[in-house]
């Protein structure tokens, strides 16, 4: 593992999002309201996340209906623009190392979790 990964000690390095959370709320002075904000310009999706999804509720449906139901939920944000972000997590990550944690990994080909 890089050490921008790690510990000295090789163990994983990982912020708490909780903990960052609460430590960015803490230094929030305005309470907004939806009211206040300006209008959305544009949306970002996260492509895997969002085709992951998609597949799992719909895995016994056709191709067709898993499209239709992929764009409705796309459709239905908000903004002038919509942009899909597909990403891929490079090894070693912590994304691996957290997906090992749960039982669950990857081959070339296929994804696994352990029974």
């Amino acid at each position: 593992m890089p050490l921008s990964l790690t510990h000295s000690d090789g163990t994983t390095l990982k912020t708490d999002k909780v903990i960052l959370t609460k430590a960015l709320e803490s230094k929030q002075q305005v309470v907004l309201m939806d009211s206040d904000l300006p209008p959305i310009k544009a949306t970002i999706i996260d492509s895997g996340s969002i085709l992951y999804v998609t597949i799992l509720k719909h895995s016994k449906s056709t191709y067709a209906t898993m499209a239709r139901n992929l764009q409705i939920k796309i459709c239905s944000t908000s903004g002038e623009q919509i942009h899909m972000v597909f990403d891929k997590y490079q090894s070693p990550s912590i994304k691996d190392y957290e997906r090992s944690m749960r039982g669950f990994w990857c081959s070339s080909s296929n994804c696994h979790y352990w029974a």
